[in-house]
């Protein structure tokens, strides 16, 4: 069924802003001068709206029979599709992020596991205060996952909104540059616990499916490419509470280098580390390389 609903929301998207992207065109202004000796002027076509979707397909398989050295039968597949929509006009401007991936991998026929999985949508609205890099933000984070999650042992250790994390934000941003911006603003945190018996394992009471935190929240972003065809996308993110030490201040800092082979090819590594003492006190890691095939279809 949650499958089902994302994809819903993804075409209602795609819809809404195909419509309002037309609708736009529509109502173009028309600044067209006729006369009995000058020649019309075209319409100027002025364009607010900008639209990005890439959808992804990485994959790997190994077969192995009689072979020497001693290996296993593995596959694995790992599906993304971002979506970016961007408003801008005068001193506003609108951002929406959807950002779905999934991946399984199965070794020598045992059972399949979970390799990735993420939702997250974020909605972001931008007021220019100061020349062309200050900006006053409300931003809107949401984000979960797919599927059952288990950790090295098989343990049941989250599944699908337990737990589910929403974030809005009202602060300041500076963009000194096009590929560089920083953030800083108050945040309401809630989390969100659809199976209860995982409750305290993220920091919550016993049974309990909701917690609602204030706090403060920094962050920075790097998107820049820094040689032909490969781009380096980094993101690093706080939220500490007004109520706890700061030690128990959450972090996460990630990190994606892209680069493309052709029109339909690429490779990807990812890199991203999280610190969230509510489930541990332990850094955690995640390393992903990845070469598939990517396609933009607007």
């Amino acid at each position: 069924m949650r499958f089902i609903v994302i994809c819903l929301f993804i075409l209602c998207t795609i819809s809404w802003a195909s419509y309002a992207s037309q609708h736009e065109s529509n109502n173009t202004p028309n600044k067209s001068i006729v006369s009995d000796t000058v020649d019309v002027v075209k319409p100027d076509t002025i364009r607010y709206w900008k639209k990005k979707w890439n959808i992804g397909l990485n994959g790997s398989q190994a077969a192995y029979n009689n072979w020497s050295q001693g290996t296993n039968n593995s596959i694995a597949a790992t599906g993304t599709s971002l979506l970016n929509l961007n408003y801008k006009r005068d001193k506003y401007s609108y951002d929406l992020l959807l950002n779905l991936r999934y991946g399984q991998t199965r070794i020598n026929g045992q059972e399949v596991r979970k390799t990735d999985d993420l939702i997250n949508i974020k909605n972001r609205v931008d007021h220019l205060l100061h020349a062309q890099d200050v900006t006053a933000y409300f931003e809107v984070d949401f984000r979960t996952q797919f599927d059952v999650g288990r950790d090295k042992n098989g343990v049941y250790i989250s599944n699908y909104m337990s737990p589910g994390y929403i974030l809005e934000t009202a602060g300041l941003g500076y963009k000194p540059y096009d590929f560089i911006q920083f953030q800083s603003g108050l945040t309401l945190k809630q989390t969100v616990m659809n199976d209860t018996t995982l409750s305290k394992r993220y920091g919550l009471k016993a049974e309990s499916r909701f917690r609602g935190e204030g706090g403060f929240s920094l962050g920075a972003t790097f998107k820049k490419s820094i040689a032909k065809n490969l781009v380096l996308n980094s993101n690093v993110t706080s939220f500490t509470n007004f109520l706890q030490n700061i030690e128990h201040t959450d972090v996460m800092f990630s990190n994606e280098l892209t680069g493309k082979i052709n029109s339909f090819m690429n490779t990807n590594i990812q890199f991203v580390m999280m610190y969230d003492k509510d489930y541990n006190n332990q850094v955690q890691l995640k390393q992903v390389l990845a070469v598939g095939l990517s396609f933009n279809v607007f």
